[in-house]
């Protein structure tokens, strides 16, 4: 369906509010285990969500599959059904006007015309050597084409359309130990699948021999997988409006609550960042500065958490279907300008940290998550990289960590964690806390 029909149907229905998402999905995913590829997906998926809203009755109904003008007009038509059946929302806000959004490059034709014959001479030519040395690798290389279409009752239509290639490996030796690396972007072509292999390797030959350490509070090396997840938890438990408002969050503007060198801003418009013009209501997106020297500086809202607090959405809804509410999606993080060849320098004794892994909350309310290192957890001495270290459990408070920054690289490295990406250093950090 174009524009035009689903803004004739979303202007027609009998509600005081209609919205409308439709995001469709063409995913070409090639994995591959015991440095064999094993499975090919080529998969096109297309949902539709509709929130409407009667007499400040507000409900939401989701449907899958590919839709003509009929089937989409009984999803709206259901939605408002089910109006009367729900509790009144006083608070419910107005619905956004049309807005002009900024022009950002989303689409890549190469990223478009990878197909799976490309994916496998491309993994032939990276998984080959690596048989030869003994080792074996398990991952994948997928390339995404998204659109957002978002249409409303008040006028809104607008659409987008993008690509993301993605590029996971975990090589392992016949001893077990690994290394992970993990790369994405918009072009395929901009992405080194080659360095990118190569690390893993370093990694997982270099741990090797595993020296086990006693719990305590270490000096740390995270890398920008690491930094990146940890970013997005303190994003979940604070950054946005809704945790703000119910006054679950760490986060009070004006308030010191990392060290003063650490800026966070939420940019979806630079293209460096992944992000979308427009969310999911349609709003125009901002860069919004979260925080500035290590003073909370600004939260994200969409429509109805701004209008709860008295401010105006910064273009972070989600999904209607959602039930989290805001938080940024495109965070880029500074703490530094060291460079990353001198990163280890003058450390006496340190642990190099390549990704975490089933991480989870603790205590929210003082940032406090645990998890465990993975696939890559190296041993620092007097400057070097001299062995593994066995994998080890943590507990931490974020805001902590990010307040004991001893150094950071000045080079920004993308990341991705569940739907949100993040351009984040390198970090040494003090007295990272490890438990039994």
């Amino acid at each position: 369906m174009d524009l035009e029909t689903f803004e004739k149907i979303a202007r027609e229905a009998e509600a005081d509010q209609v919205l409308i998402v439709v995001e469709e999905e063409e995913r070409n995913l090639t994995r591959f285990a015991n440095s064999v590829i094993h499975q090919n997906i080529d998969q096109k998926d297309q949902t539709v969500v509709v929130r409407a809203v009667k007499d400040q009755r507000v409900a939401v109904t989701v449907e899958h599959g590919v839709l003509d003008a009929d089937h989409l007009k009984a999803v709206v038509n259901r939605a408002i059904g089910l109006c009367p059946h729900l509790p009144q929302d006083p608070d419910w806000p107005p619905a956004p006007k049309p807005q002009k959004h900024p022009a950002i490059p989303g689409f890549v034709e190469a990223t478009y015309q990878f197909g799976p014959i490309e994916k496998g001479k491309t993994l032939e030519d990276l998984l080959g050597p690596l048989k030869k040395a003994g080792l074996t690798a398990a991952g994948y290389l997928e390339t995404r084409i998204h659109r957002l279409t978002v249409v409303t009752k008040t006028g809104i239509a607008k659409s987008f359309r993008s690509t993301t290639a993605a590029y996971k490996v975990i090589v392992q030796t016949p001893e077990g130990s690994s290394g992970y690396q993990f790369v994405v972007g918009r072009d395929i072509s901009a992405l080194d699948l080659q360095a990118a292999t190569d690390d893993a390797v370093f990694k997982a030959e270099t741990g090797r021999t595993k020296t086990e350490l006693p719990p305590g509070r270490y000096t740390v090396i995270l890398e920008p997988a690491a930094v990146g997840h940890l970013l997005l938890f303190l994003a979940f438990m604070g950054f946005g409006g809704r945790s703000v408002a119910m006054g679950w969050s760490f986060f009070r503007p004006g308030k010191k609550i990392l060290g003063e060198n650490v800026t966070i801003v939420d940019d979806p418009l630079d293209p460096r960042n992944l992000g979308m013009p427009f969310d999911y209501e349609g709003v125009p997106k901002r860069r919004v500065v979260i925080v500035e020297h290590g003073v909370a500086k600004e939260a994200v809202y969409d429509t109805y958490w701004a209008h709860k607090a008295g401010k105006t959405s910064t273009g972070h809804a989600l999904r209607p279907d959602n039930t989290y509410g805001p938080y940024p999606k495109n965070m880029v993080m500074t703490a530094g300008d060291t460079d990353r060849k001198a990163l280890l320098e003058g450390l006496d004794q340190a642990i190099w940290i390549n990704r975490l892994w089933y991480v989870n909350f603790f205590n929210p309310i003082r940032t406090q998550v645990t998890g465990m290192t993975r696939d890559g957890t190296l041993l620092v001495r007097d400057g070097k990289i001299v062995g593994g270290v066995q994998d080890m459990r943590f507990l931490v408070s974020i805001l902590e960590t990010f307040s004991s920054i001893e150094r950071a690289t000045r080079q920004l490295f993308l990341t991705q964690k569940y739907s949100a990406y993040q351009r984040v250093p390198y970090l040494v950090v003090r007295d990272f806390s490890f438990i039994a």
